[in-house]
């Protein structure tokens, strides 16, 4: 059970690390909470 919260932890953070690169809002424009 112990080993399953952490793999799901470690799922998420590289899923996290993975998008972080995404340009959700589809243009260059950078949100000011983001700078």
């Amino acid at each position: 059970m112990v080993v399953g919260s952490v793999a799901l932890f470690i799922v998420l953070a590289i899923v996290m690390y993975a998008s972080r690169k995404v340009n959700w809002y589809g243009s260059d424009a950078i949100p000011q909470e983001m700078v």
